[in-house]
């Protein structure tokens, strides 16, 4: 099974050793991953009537090359790990995002939901068990942040809270015993931007909850800004305060983080034909060009390097717009416009080779203390 290594004051997973991992087998390595690699970018609706390719001609039926190509690019650039929302393959190892339905955090740890939660883990268990490219689970994506909402009071969302951990990290030590678990992806932006109380550190006692069950605690953040940005430090503070009051080994992870260059990307692509929807949105942080978007990576990647973090996920190896089929598409349809999110455009089969070059010296750095 993959296991968790602190090497002085560096965290590394190390992968088990099985000659179905080819280079991987027995390789001690930080996290520099890539999610949402799946067909949907390639699909009319969400690919704005993209080409269908990679390379060359194609068609969604041909996604096991697609799905291999990918991969090589991925590892060209020193990428080694696919997470939230990747289809299931091989070649490469991979982090599953389990998603389980909470219209309510109210109905956590009712009777009815308990059920579901196992049912689910134990259906995705019958594909991730006996994997050896799966690491691991995440307990599920940003499930605080999609119920900002909710009429919920403090010692309610607490109660809630602590109930959805013992459910699914029981679930997943009964049907995939041999899995790290990393826990929810919170987004950072909570804290301000949801209910009144939830000040940081009221966060921060979440943080906890997640430390005392799962393997690593995983954070969502996007940075405006690069200026003074010192991203490490931050993080190896968050896991020195869950360390000293958990008094357990605790690992943490960027689980998901990225840059746009929507304007730069839209001048570029004027007058192109198609039922293609220009990138207009600037809701998330903005480059003004490719190679301004690596830097911002870079600085990022740079600065978990030198405080020892786990690593990254980029989000995402494609560029796309809102998918109308997912359950959280009503909350990014006001995110509406084709976005630069990606390290590639299935829509004009272009890679951002300005960018990857930036973030690929980035994670040479970031492969340092690595060991076969």
């Amino acid at each position: 099974m993959w296991i968790l290594v602190r090497k002085g004051e560096k965290d590394f997973i190390q992968a088990p050793k099985d000659q179905r991992l080819g280079e991987y087998s027995g390789k001690r390595m930080t996290i520099r991953g890539v999610q949402f690699l799946n067909s949907y970018c390639w699909m009319d609706s969400q690919g704005q009537g993209g080409l269908y390719k990679f390379g060359g001609p194609t068609k969604t039926e041909m996604w096991d090359e697609i799905y291999e190509k990918a991969v090589d690019l991925l590892e060209q650039n020193k990428f080694n790990c696919l997470g939230m929302d990747s289809e299931v393959g091989e070649g490469i190892p991979f982090i599953h995002c389990l998603s389980i339905a909470v219209d309510k955090l109210k109905g956590i740890g009712t009777t009815e939901w308990k059920e579901q939660a196992y049912k689910k883990v134990e259906e995705v268990s019958k594909t991730l068990a006996g994997n050896p490219w799966c690491v691991g689970v995440f307990l599920g994506n940003e499930i605080l942040w999609r119920a900002k909402d909710e009429d919920i009071t403090r010692k309610e969302l607490e109660k809630a809270h602590i109930k959805y951990y013992k459910t699914m990290s029981a679930a997943v030590r009964k049907f995939l015993p041999r899995s790290l678990i990393f826990s929810n992806k919170y987004a950072a932006s909570l804290p301000g931007n949801s209910w009144p109380w939830m000040d940081s550190k009221f966060f921060h006692s979440l943080l906890l909850v997640a430390a005392n069950y799962c393997s690593v605690v995983c954070i969502n953040e996007y940075f405006s800004s690069i200026e003074g940005l010192d991203v490490g430090e931050k993080y190896r503070k968050l896991r020195e305060y869950l360390e000293s009051k958990t008094g357990l080994l605790c690992f943490v992870l960027l689980s998901e983080t990225g840059i746009q260059a929507n304007d730069y990307e839209r001048m570029l692509s004027s007058g192109l034909a198609g039922r293609y929807q220009k990138y207009t949105s600037h809701e998330f942080p903005q480059a003004i060009d490719q190679e301004a978007r690596g830097e911002h990576m870079k600085v990022i990647v740079e600065s978990l390097v030198q405080h020892g973090i786990l690593g990254y996920f980029f989000h995402s190896f494609a560029d796309h717009g809102p998918y109308d089929d997912f359950p959280w598409y009503a909350v990014w349809k006001k995110y509406k416009g084709y976005s630069n999110w990606g390290l590639y455009d299935p829509w004009r089969d272009k890679v951002y080779v300005p960018f990857l070059e930036k973030l690929r010296k980035a994670n040479i750095t970031m492969m340092k203390g690595e060991k076969q």
